[in-house]
C-alpha cells in the first residue's frame, strides 16, 4: 500500500495557514518556558571550588525561588544567595535554620544540643569559626556551609556571617552544564 503525503495536497495558502500555526504554537511554547523560569527562578554559574564534589566551578545551575518565597527550605539544600556587599552569587548548603542554637565542636554538629549527622556532605569541620560556641540564630538567619569546608567562605566567618532570607535567590535543583554532567543536584 503507497503511502500518502497529506502535505502534498494542500494549496499554498493551506500550507502557509499550517506553518505560520506552527510557529506561533513554538513561539507560544518558548514564551511560556521563558515566563515559567523567570518566575520560579533563575540561572547561576557557580564560581569556585567550595562545594565540591557536588557543584563544580562552571558548573550552569537552575534555581528554584519557591522554597523561599513558600518558607519551605531545610538543612543541608544546596541555595544560591547573593552577598549583599560585593553583589556576587555564591553557592553553600543550609547548616542550621532560622531560630536555632549550632555549636560546632571536634568536627561535631550540634543543633539545640543534638548531634546532627551531615551525611558526609562536609569535607572537615575543624574551623568552626563563630559556631565555636553555641550560636543562636533570629528568626529570619541562616547559617550556612560549602561543602569543601577547607576552601569556603561562609558563615562560620565574620566577613560572610549569617544569612537573612531576603539574600537568598532560592535552592539549587537542576545543573544544565556542561552537558557531561546534567542532570539534578542532590
Amino acid at each position: 500500500m503507497a503511502r500518502r503525503n497529506v502535505y502534498s495536497q494542500l494549496t499554498t495558502e493551506e500550507l502557509l495557514r499550517l506553518i505560520a500555526r506552527w510557529i506561533v504554537d513554538v513561539v507560544m511554547v518558548l514564551a511560556a518556558a521563558w515566563f515559567l523560569l523567570s518566575m520560579l527562578g533563575t540561572q547561576v554559574v557557580m564560581d569556585g571550588n567550595s562545594m565540591r564534589p557536588s557543584v563544580e566551578s562552571g558548573d550552569r545551575l537552575l534555581v528554584n525561588a519557591f522554597p523561599v518565597r513558600l518558607g519551605t527550605l531545610r538543612r543541608f539544600d544546596a541555595i544560591a544567595y547573593r552577598d549583599e556587599e560585593s553583589g556576587r552569587v555564591f553557592i553553600k548548603r543550609i547548616l542550621a535554620l532560622p531560630g536555632e542554637t549550632l555549636v560546632i565542636r571536634d568536627g561535631a554538629i550540634y543543633i539545640n544540643g543534638s548531634a546532627v549527622d551531615d551525611h558526609g556532605l562536609f569535607s572537615s569541620l575543624t574551623a568552626a569559626g563563630s559556631a565555636s560556641e553555641p550560636l543562636t540564630l533570629s528568626d529570619d538567619e541562616f547559617f550556612v556551609v560549602g561543602e569543601r569546608t577547607d576552601a569556603s567562605l561562609d558563615s562560620r566567618f565574620s566577613d560572610q556571617g549569617n544569612l537573612r532570607s531576603s539574600q537568598i535567590l532560592g535552592r539549587i535543583w537542576f545543573r544544565f552544564g556542561p552537558l557531561r554532567r546534567i542532570g539534578p543536584v542532590r
